[in-house]
């Protein structure tokens, strides 16, 4: 199954794969590519192995050509043990997943240190160490989920933005740059899934009425790789 994931990727992809010192993480990153490869030929009449991607001035992939009457545009996270792409169409979205293995290895220094000063208050406003935990945990996903759909990378500082919940939402503590494009003024849309083991989250600008509807399937990927081979 792996040779036939690799095989999708392209030289770039397989290069940067090899780079990888532990087997768990090349297996992850190999993963996230030949699923977002999958994804996409899901959406269009393309081979997996014929997209071909550009980097944007931060570091974000894009499609270098679209399929005609589409603007797909997507998003990957992988970490040892889980892939996820998400895929929209006309939207720019943002991916993150985080194992819930490393809950422990968060404290609030660092949310003193990274997040908006809201988000640290109410990290410890709640009761217990296992609570706070688990929220540091969510608002770490649902940040990068923002982050990666920006586009920006390390220049989008996390403590620019604080995320709410209940409901799901992103409130800006600065005022957008001069010359930002209505696109990227739209108000943003969030969904957060904390799964078994790990935390998934999406995060999407929605310049349009009503609310987006996100949608979110998990399976082994021995299997996605089976049925996309069968079609």
């Amino acid at each position: 199954m792996w040779a036939g994931l690799e095989a999708a990727l392209d030289r770039t992809e397989r290069d940067q794969a090899a780079k990888f010192v532990f087997d768990q993480d090349r297996r992850a990153y190999i993963a996230a590519h030949a699923l977002l490869r999958y994804a996409l030929s899901a959406s269009a009449d393309i081979e997996p192995g014929a997209w071909r991607f550009a980097i944007g001035v931060h570091g974000k992939p894009f499609l270098q050509e679209q399929p005609d009457g589409l603007d797909l545009r997507f998003s990957l996270s992988h970490t040892r043990g889980m892939a996820a792409v998400a895929l929209a169409q006309g939207v720019d979205v943002g991916v993150d997943v985080e194992a819930r293995e490393r809950v422990g290895q968060f404290d609030l220094a660092v949310a003193d240190a990274h997040f908006a000063p809201d988000e640290a208050a109410l990290l410890r406003a709640l009761p217990s160490a296992e609570e706070r935990q688990e929220r540091f945990l969510a608002l770490w996903t649902l940040k990068e989920a923002v982050v990666k759909a920006t586009g920006r990378g390390v220049s989008q500082p996390l403590a620019g933005f604080s995320i709410g919940f209940d409901p799901l939402r992103v409130t800006l503590r600065d005022a957008p740059a001069d010359g930002a494009t209505a696109a990227e003024q739209a108000p943003w849309r969030l969904a957060h899934w904390p799964l078994a083991g790990w935390h998934l989250a999406a995060a999407a600008r929605w310049p349009r009425a009503g609310n987006p509807v996100f949608e979110h399937s998990t399976a082994e990927l021995s299997d996605v790789f089976s049925r996309a081979s069968r079609n």
